[in-house]
């Protein structure tokens, strides 16, 4: 057989000075000749790595032309080529201080709400216990002015302060009273419109407050029937309302209103004063007059 050594190619050329691939010798893998881990060694992770891996601590941008620098585990460089290092973050603090606020704000409306519900029991009680209750209360006589104990409108100064307050309330300069009445703790008042004379108008006075007008019926005979407040001597009229229990004969009886007015129709008896007592068993009323004379009891 020919020798092959120095024969060149199919078309004369030179043979490769390249190795093919594929033509390398084939060399056994090492550690082929050491003998295998026994299963006891193989569970307690014998020829294991055991060692980190190793840490790339190439300075930034060595590698290939363009190419950022090598980050690996445990690496000190960041993206830019110097120490990473973590930024603080300020949205989480505020996040935190906002929910902080947030809380303790309803806990303060929280407490106001509770606060403020008791203090509007409490008013709305005293409401209550002032309309039920007939006599005056501490506000009342603090709203009229009264300095004297009253414990109804008729008594003492009472009837002078809330007709003085109506006076003042309505206008007028005077004021055309048709009617004045008194309750125990409440009063009205009818009175002649200043915009017709055959118009009327009632107003209340209750709590310490004069309240809206509320519209009446019209009356042509209004102008016949009005009075001032100047024309009842109040002071006498109070102490003969104090004495008319006695002089109707009830003595257990107690006054339950007070009404001053006009009776146009009674040509002998212009404007009095009528103080109706009442009990359990009887009841009535004694006529007055502006002075505080006693004219009728029925």
């Amino acid at each position: 057989m020919a020798d092959m050594t120095n024969v060149s190619g199919p078309w004369n050329q030179p043979p490769r000075s390249t190795p093919i691939p594929g033509n390398e010798p084939i060399n056994a893998p090492q550690g082929l000749d050491q003998p295998a881990p026994t299963s006891a060694q193989f569970l307690a992770g014998v020829n294991a790595p055991t060692a980190p891996p190793p840490i790339i601590t190439g300075p930034p941008n060595m590698g290939m032309p363009g190419q950022g620098p090598i980050i690996g585990p445990g690496s000190p460089y960041g993206p830019y080529g110097q120490a990473s290092r973590r930024k603080r973050s300020w949205f989480g603090t505020i996040f935190v201080l906002l929910i902080v606020v947030v809380t303790l704000g309803g806990i303060g409306i929280g407490v106001w709400a509770a606060v403020k519900g008791v203090q509007t029991a409490n008013d709305a009680s005293n409401r209550a216990d002032e309309l039920t209750n007939p006599a005056l209360s501490d506000s009342d006589r603090t709203a009229l002015g009264l300095t004297g104990g009253e414990q109804f409108l008729w008594e003492g100064q009472g009837m002078a302060r809330a007709a003085a307050v109506f006076e003042e309330a309505i206008g007028g300069a005077p004021t055309s009273f048709i009617s004045l009445q008194f309750y125990g703790d409440y009063a009205f008042a009818t009175v002649q419109s200043t915009v017709a004379p055959n118009q009327v108008d009632r107003y209340g006075w209750r709590l310490g407050v004069v309240d809206a007008p509320s519209p009446e019926r019209n009356d042509d005979e209004a102008p016949l029937k009005v009075f001032t407040i100047d024309q009842i001597d109040w002071a006498a009229v109070s102490a003969t309302v104090a004495q008319a229990p006695a002089l109707l004969g009830i003595p257990d009886g107690t006054v339950s209103h007070v009404i001053v007015d006009k009776p146009y129709f009674i040509d002998a008896d212009p404007l009095s004063v009528k103080v109706y007592v009442t009990s359990d068993r009887d009841s009535g009323y004694v006529q007055v007059a502006p002075d505080g004379t006693v004219l009728a009891m029925y």
